[in-house]
């Protein structure tokens, strides 16, 4: 039996300026958000040698994170028929997630130039807030994104090791994936975006 333990700690602290300009009444507005990250990990993984043959990998990875956003919004506000000079408001937002990632894999290596597994895997990518922001907007907040994979391949080795082949077949299912697009007036913006699937052979 062998093991691989470790842990892991981010701290991040990020401050977004946006200033819109123009001769348009509502402008010029301007908005200083700031969002603070707290993230956690364990993790680890055991490797038990079942027989001079086989070997099954167990491993999992606990993840917490927490994030906080304030945001600092000014500029004219029109509420007709009066234009309102020098508005300002502070709104934010709070979230924290947590996930348990787990992973399994067993190889079967008859000799030094064969090795066939199967394998299970889970990944976990935490949520967040779109920034700049403009207004408050629960929409703003994204939900985690996790995928969960499948895979079958085998390694070999031929000719006294001039021939080497590597054979995977897997299967992954995304959800609530994170989207990029382009908003006119933000820029970059994501969402959650449903779920997918992808079935593919790599040779």
């Amino acid at each position: 039996i062998n093991f691989l333990f470790g842990v892991n700690g981010q701290i991040t602290d990020e401050r977004h300026a946006v200033s819109l300009t123009g001769v348009d009444p509502f402008l010029p507005i301007s908005s200083t958000t700031s969002v603070d990250s707290r993230s956690f990990a364990v993790f680890g993984e055991l490797y038990f040698d079942i027989s001079d043959t086989v070997t099954l990998t167990l491993g999992g990875r606990f993840n917490y994170d927490d994030k906080e956003s304030e945001t600092a919004l000014g500029g004219n506000l029109l509420i007709l028929p009066q234009l309102i000079p020098g508005f300002a408001v502070n709104y934010g937002y709070s979230d924290s997630w947590t996930d348990f990632t787990p992973s399994a894999t067993i190889a079967w290596a008859p000799d030094a130039d064969q090795n066939y597994y199967i394998s299970y895997r889970e990944a976990f990518k935490s949520g967040g807030f779109n920034i700049p922001s403009l207004g408050q907007n629960d929409a703003d907040i994204l939900d985690p994104e996790t995928i969960r994979s499948f895979e079958v391949g085998a390694k070999n080795s031929f000719a006294d090791g001039a021939v080497r082949t590597s054979l995977a077949v897997f299967y992954y299912e995304h959800s609530d994936i994170q989207v990029a697009f382009v908003d006119a007036i933000r820029g970059s913006v994501r969402e959650n975006a449903g779920q997918s699937s992808a079935f593919g052979i790599e040779l």
